[in-house]
């Protein structure tokens, strides 16, 4: 949420994309997800090859479940762009 509320007051129409991955048995999976920012890939793309997208990755966080994992990665980028 800080670093949606951070780009949206600093970045104007700045949009966020996450590549999600999951590794792992289907009922333990480890997600790991990675946010980009300005990408142009379309949301729900189910077949996203990391190289194709043409935003810039900014931080990467892991969890056992999608959505921890995405909060992790977004909280790792809000560190990385406001490290005080």
């Amino acid at each position: 949420m800080r670093l949606n509320n951070f780009l949206q007051v600093n970045g104007g129409t700045r949009r966020l994309q996450y590549v999600d991955v999951s590794v792992g048995p289907a009922h333990r999976p480890t997600w790991s997800s990675t946010v980009y920012s300005e990408s142009e890939v379309a949301p729900g793309d189910a077949c996203l090859d990391v190289s194709l997208v043409d935003g810039v990755p900014y931080a990467e966080g892991r969890g056992g479940e999608k959505g921890e994992a995405r909060e992790n990665a977004a909280r790792n980028c809000y560190a990385i762009l406001c490290p005080n």
